[in-house]
Parts: C-alpha cells; sequence; structure tokens
C-alpha cells in the first residue's frame, strides 16, 4: 500500500508537475491558457448574460435583466473599440507588449504581437540580456515605435529596451490588468477598454 502510494506520488506527482512547470509554465507563465480574456469584449459580454441569468435562478429576474443590460452595453462599446483599432492600417497592426496579455485582442481584431519584454505571461519572470538583444532587432526589423507597457507594472525594463533599439521608440502604458482610479479613463470595464483602444490606435496611428 505505501510503497504503490509513494511510487504513484512520484511517476506522477514530480514528474508530472515538473513537465508541466517546463512545458507550459515558462512559455507562459499563466499555464497554456491566457488568462487576459477581458480584452475580448463579446466574451465578457456573455458572460454577464451566463451570470445573470444563473444568478436569476435563486434570486428572481431582475439578475437576469442586469446581465442583459451590462452584456448590451458591452456590445455597443465593442463596435467602438472595434473602430478605432481598424482604423489602424492592416500592415501597422503590430504589437509590442511588457508582457504576454494582449493574445485576445490581437486574435479579434487582426493583431500581431511581434514580441514581449518579458517572454511569458508573467510579470515576474525575468528576460535575459540574450531576449533583450533579441526583441530590440524585433523592434527594428518590423520598424515598431511604441512598446505597450501595464499601468500597473513598472516600465524601466520596456523603457530600456526602448532606448536601446532608438528611432524615437515611445512607451505607452495600457489599462491590462486593472482599473484605473478616478479621472483615469479606465474607472470601469468598459471605459478601460475603451481608453485602452485610443491609447493604441493613437499610438500606432501616430507613426
Amino acid at each position: 500500500g505505501d510503497e504503490h502510494g509513494d511510487e504513484h506520488g512520484d511517476e506522477h506527482g514530480d514528474e508530472h508537475g515538473d513537465e508541466h512547470g517546463d512545458e507550459h509554465g515558462d512559455e507562459h507563465g499563466h499555464g497554456s491558457e491566457d488568462p487576459h480574456f477581458w480584452f475580448d469584449m463579446n466574451r465578457m459580454a456573455t458572460a454577464a448574460e451566463i451570470i445573470g441569468a444563473d444568478l436569476a435562478e435563486d434570486n428572481g429576474d431582475v439578475f437576469a435583466e442586469c446581465g442583459s443590460k451590462i452584456a448590451d452595453e458591452i456590445r455597443s462599446a465593442e463596435q467602438d473599440v472595434r473602430a478605432l483599432l481598424e482604423s489602424v492600417p492592416a500592415d501597422e497592426r503590430i504589437l509590442i507588449t511588457d508582457h504576454d496579455a494582449l493574445g485576445y485582442l490581437a486574435e479579434v481584431y487582426g493583431y500581431e504581437v511581434a514580441g514581449t519584454v518579458i517572454p511569458s505571461g508573467s510579470t515576474l519572470a525575468e528576460p535575459s540580456s540574450a531576449d533583450l538583444v533579441e526583441l530590440v532587432e524585433v523592434i527594428e526589423d518590423e520598424g515598431v515605435q511604441v512598446i505597450f507597457a501595464n499601468t500597473a507594472d513598472p516600465t524601466t525594463l520596456a523603457e530600456a529596451v526602448a532606448a536601446e533599439a532608438g528611432n524615437d521608440v515611445q512607451v505607452v502604458t495600457l489599462f491590462v490588468g486593472s482599473l484605473g482610479g478616478p479621472d483615469s479613463g479606465a474607472e470601469d470595464y468598459v471605459s478601460m477598454m475603451l481608453t485602452n483602444a485610443e491609447l493604441i490606435s493613437g499610438a500606432l496611428n501616430a507613426n
């Protein structure tokens, strides 16, 4: 009994744990799934409807109505976000970001994430000097003039990469993982997404 238990633990627990860590942890930081699903506004609208309907079962129809209302607001704002992001010419829709957080946005609106300062979804990982040299090359090759960072994280590394790349590369901070305070333009989800779309399209269209 004990022996088998230990064996089983070693075989599956440790090995699988390590394998999984190597396979997904290093690559993405958050596991194999990108957790930044809120950059897909239609997914968020559907979630609001599902949650509202779920709560309505025990608490009354007002929750379903509320979920539908929020979903409508999100879908309406998504049209504005789409118009802003699609105003960028297709060949300019190239994103360099501080970490891998804009995958959903890129997929929905036809952008390419060409490189990240931190080579994973985690903001805790440390890029090697070789990673940074490679990123500077990508920025130069693609003719990119903007690195998008996160208001919630230090921008020191992104600024160092921008300086190294030269050619007036700017660092623009987006609201990636949290809302902004009063008067930030990102006080709630819808305004956060609109502000991010304005910042992205404004920076890329200025090139």
